[in-house]
């Protein structure tokens, strides 16, 4: 069992650690599924930008996001694409997201 603070650090460092990770993911399938036929040059971050992401499909595939996603899915991916800049510009901190994990863990410990 962990004290409050190391369980604390720990929650963080997997809120943190876990979104980049998927983020980077989907950027690496996004840019690959998009290079495949096409000699654009686009940068992986394009694709963060989900309306950009989508109008470069639509443009050099004629296919949009939400011909493969829902709207409720469209709108997780812009919230996930927010709240990652988020934790990047202010040094891995989201107030709203950390407070709700640390209280569950303090309820729990």
């Amino acid at each position: 069992m962990y004290d409050k603070d190391t369980a604390t650090n720990m929650i963080q460092n997997m809120i943190e650690t876990s979104l980049k990770d998927i983020i980077s993911a989907y950027q690496k399938i996004a840019i690959e599924c998009f290079n495949k036929g096409c000699t654009k040059k686009v940068r992986p971050s394009d694709f963060q930008i989900v309306d950009k992401g989508s109008s470069l499909f639509k443009k050099y595939y004629g296919v949009v996001y939400d011909e493969w996603l829902t709207n409720d899915e469209i709108n997780f991916m812009i919230l996930m694409f927010q709240r990652i800049h988020v934790l990047e510009h202010n040094n891995g901190i989201v107030i709203s997201l950390m407070d709700l994990c640390i209280d569950k863990v303090n309820n729990e410990i």
